[in-house]
């Protein structure tokens, strides 16, 4: 599946919710902002300028840099500005020859971790609840700890 955005052409795949195998598209690891890195370190986020070609949105990228407590490391990269976009495909009806399109709300997802730890995953966050009910998803990875 491929869309088209103001910063480019979008790749997704088309996924099933687990319960009611309910179809949707999955855009993911789309950047909204330049790398925080070098001279952007410590800046407010800067506009993606956005891409040429098709920008391969069918995986996630690497959570925002943290220490983990599990296992005493720092993970993740600093390259870590990215939203990714769940939507419901909702069946178009017809009603006396007229298309209804159905309006559908968005929610926007904040991971939480008190700005020290965590990201957004669909493992660990699983959208289908709200799939199944016609929400598109929007969440997002945000700089976190020092670097936020």
């Amino acid at each position: 599946m491929e869309v088209v955005i103001k910063q480019g052409v979008l790749k997704g795949l088309r996924n099933k919710t687990l319960l009611s195998n309910k179809p949707y598209f999955s855009f993911l690891g789309i950047p909204y902002a330049k790398a925080p890195v070098n001279d952007l370190r410590f800046k407010a986020p800067v506009k993606h300028p956005g891409w040429s070609g098709v920008l391969n949105a069918t995986s996630e990228r690497d959570k925002c840099m943290q220490f983990a407590y599990m296992t005493n490391h720092i993970i993740g990269s600093e390259d870590c500005l990215y939203l990714n976009v769940l939507v419901p495909q909702v069946v178009k009806t017809f009603h006396k020859q007229k298309e209804s399109n159905e309006k559908l709300a968005v929610m926007i997802f904040i991971h939480g971790g008190a700005f020290n730890y965590n990201g957004w995953s669909v493992k660990r966050y699983s959208p289908d609840y709200l799939v199944d009910e016609n929400v598109i998803v929007v969440a997002m990875n945000y700089r976190l700890n020092a670097l936020g």
